[in-house]
């Protein structure tokens, strides 16, 4: 069964089809530009650097798309990340575009021995607003 959420943009009420985000296809992507873009940031003396969360807002463009709703989960020296590791979810819904509904993308960081954040794991998926997919998928929405 289709679960419907509701939410409020500019005094409009909208409701989308909800996405299930237990059932993620994700697609791994390549953390050496983002580990540079970080170098280079801590180089520079960027305050974003010196926190996760801020790191994976800076990486991921978040704020670029008009969107209904963001969804930003923390998961910190848990059992399922471990020690001086960060896990950090972005998920986007409601993107205003005709085939794209919102994009998720989950950064996996460990702290160097210079107390300096690294990307361990990048990945990314986009929801659709049409066609047969449900939930997440890596390939372009119709």
């Amino acid at each position: 069964m289709n679960q419907l959420f509701l939410c409020t943009l500019i005094g409009l009420s909208l409701t989308f089809p909800s996405v299930s985000f237990a059932q993620a296809k994700l697609r791994s992507l390549d953390i050496k530009s983002f580990n540079k873009k970080i170098v280079a940031g801590y180089q520079a003396k960027k305050p974003w650097t010196q926190d996760p969360l801020l790191i994976a807002l800076e990486l991921a463009g978040a704020g670029t798309e008009e969107m209904a709703s963001k969804k930003i989960s923390v998961a910190n020296d848990s059992p399922e990340v471990g020690n001086n590791q960060t896990l950090i979810t972005i998920v986007e819904d409601g993107w205003l575009d005709d085939s794209q509904r919102g994009h998720k993308r989950i950064f996996k960081m460990h702290k160097n021995k210079q107390g300096q954040w690294r990307i361990q794991t990048a990945q990314e998926a986009y929801s659709c607003w049409r066609g047969p997919t449900k939930g997440f998928t890596t390939k372009p929405c119709p």
